[in-house]
């Protein structure tokens, strides 16, 4: 996921290789669906990578049930769930790895302790396998969003983009800094 980052579009190219065999399956006998799956999926995508592996199963189950109609659905619930997901698994992944298992790590090895590496890297396979169960996870919820909500992804998508313009909203406004040389006084 991270192999691609850029600034245009930060993690979009890492998801859209992620998912492209996925989308080659789903859309192996309509050409045009899979172009514009493709172009979907390849826009701005920002996360913490660990929780990627929810939104992309939930992607590829619903794309799988319902199709290329389900795109603006998908597109939503990726831009909805991605800052969300990134604020609770920069906590996880980053503070509590970095603070806990770092600092225990970092304190046995002061001793010449090999147990001190040993901790570290048994965190590092425990995410690795914890990513294949939070894929699963993801992809029984979309399944189970589309067999639950049939006949109400209209409604799905329509909040799902308002929770994803707002998530985008709150990015520009917290990345674009803009300084107007002009003050305004009243009175003296």
């Amino acid at each position: 996921l991270q192999l691609g980052h850029n600034y245009a579009r930060m993690q979009g190219l890492g998801y859209f290789y992620s998912i492209y065999p996925a989308l080659k399956k789903i859309y192996a006998d309509n050409p045009e669906a899979l172009d514009k799956a493709c172009r979907a999926h390849h826009m701005y995508y920002n996360t913490t990578p660990q929780m990627s592996e929810i939104i992309l199963g939930m992607d590829i189950a619903i794309e799988e049930a319902e199709g290329i109609d389900a795109i603006d659905t998908v597109i939503g619930l990726k831009t909805g769930l991605m800052g969300p997901f990134a604020a609770f698994g920069d906590v996880i992944f980053s503070t509590i790895q970095q603070t806990i298992f770092g600092a225990i790590a970092a304190n046995m090895a002061i001793q010449g302790n090999f147990t001190g590496m040993l901790i570290w890297m048994l965190w590092y396979i425990f995410v690795i396998f914890l990513r294949f169960y939070l894929f699963n996870i993801g992809y029984k919820q979309g399944s189970n969003l589309v067999s639950s909500m049939n006949g109400k992804l209209e409604s799905i998508t329509r909040g799902a983009g308002i929770v994803g313009l707002m998530v985008v909203g709150a990015l520009i406004s917290s990345t674009i800094k803009i300084t107007i040389p002009i003050t305004f006084t009243s009175g003296e």
